[in-house]
């Protein structure tokens, strides 16, 4: 695991296909992660669902299943990345 990633647990468990997580890891983003998501273009939240997915190795149907209270912790996570606030 690198420096800059975060590991964030959840309680309930995430259902990710067949398995349930209590915990995945969010890699930092790399500018070549903005340019590629950039490139896609569509709406901010579906740019967004793409780069989430990217830096958690989770399939954008995946984030598509998980609940808005769940979602929203993976979207705080991922926007402390650009304030510089970790999240635990």
């Amino acid at each position: 695991m690198n420096q800059k990633d975060i590991k964030i647990s959840f309680d309930p468990p995430l259902t990710i296909g067949e398995e349930s997580l209590t915990e995945i890891t969010m890699r930092e983003p790399l500018v070549k992660d903005m340019r590629h998501v950039d490139r896609l273009g569509g709406t901010d939240l579906e740019k967004e669902v793409v780069m989430i997915s990217r830096l958690t190795r989770i399939n954008p149907e995946d984030l598509d299943r998980l609940s808005v209270n769940q979602y929203k912790q993976l979207q705080d996570h991922y926007a402390a990345f650009f304030t510089g606030h970790g999240q635990n």
